[in-house]
């Protein structure tokens, strides 16, 4: 299984520049309410789920952008705002999504999922 070693925000919703290093084995976000706690949980949906809305924006600004780094060096990007839709996996670009995980970020994250139909189901987030 993989590990996020990682994680940076930017421009997403209350957080302007976060970074978050993560030590191995479980964490923890603790805090009072209204303090981005959940925000970094719906910044993880955007980069592994491509769970995205225009309202993630930072008010004020252009764009959002999530960057997870996994402990085998594997790095995504998600940018999204309204001129901008796109994943960086490894320095490759990809755009033009739709409401799918281009497949490889599904290779990136390591992530098998399971297929239903013709519909792959990724990785579950919950908060």
């Amino acid at each position: 299984m993989k590990t996020i070693r990682k994680l940076s925000l930017h421009n997403f919703q209350s957080h302007a520049d976060t970074e978050i290093e993560l030590a191995p084995g479980v964490s923890v976000f603790t805090g009072n309410s209204d303090e981005g706690k959940s925000s970094i949980i719906r910044a993880l949906g955007a980069v592994l789920q491509n769970d995205v809305s225009n309202s993630y924006v930072r008010h004020g600004t252009d764009f959002f952008e999530v960057t997870v780094v996994f402990d085998d060096g594997n790095e995504i990007t998600r940018l999204k705002g309204p001129k901008v839709n796109s994943y960086i996996v490894n320095q490759e670009t990809f755009e033009r999504l739709g409401d799918d995980v281009p497949e490889k970020v599904r290779r990136a994250i390591g992530s098998t999922g399971i297929w239903i139909d013709d519909y792959f189901v990724p990785v579950s987030l919950s908060r």
